[in-house]
């Protein structure tokens, strides 16, 4: 998702967008989990990124990943606006987030597939925007 919202939506002078995955840098996931607890391995690489304005999109099918919502704390903190992608259920990610995306089921590779379709449809829907804009 990172690299389509990235590289996707890039558009002849149009704003690129600055777009991280929390996911690519494993040595520093690694560090922050071995040196403090797994939970810290989004948010605390969040922490220096994220601040007013900006946008985290937090993926966890069963919407109680403690990684995932360490990392919307984080963000909720700087102001920034928040998506989830989950479950039919949703788990304590719903309540969570400024905006939730629920798959209406609880199996998960399901749930994952309908998550990378919902990756594919907002990068499309923003290049849109950009081009009509």
């Amino acid at each position: 998702m990172a690299c389509d919202l990235a590289k996707g939506t890039i558009l002849p002078d149009r704003y690129r967008f600055r777009v991280i995955a929390l996911t690519d840098n494993v040595p520093l996931m690694t560090a922050w989990g071995n040196d403090t607890h797994y939970e810290n391995i989004f948010a605390e690489q969040l922490r220096p990124l994220i601040g007013q304005g900006d946008v985290l999109i937090a993926i966890s099918a069963s919407g109680n990943s403690p990684n995932v919502l360490k990392a919307i704390e984080v963000a909720r903190e700087a102001g920034a606006l928040s998506i989830g992608f989950t479950n039919q259920v949703g788990g304590q990610l719903k309540d969570m987030v400024d905006h939730c995306l629920r798959v209406p089921c609880t199996i998960i590779e399901q749930v994952e597939d309908v998550h990378m379709i919902l990756a594919h449809c907002i990068t499309s829907a923003v290049r849109e925007q950009l081009r009509r804009s």
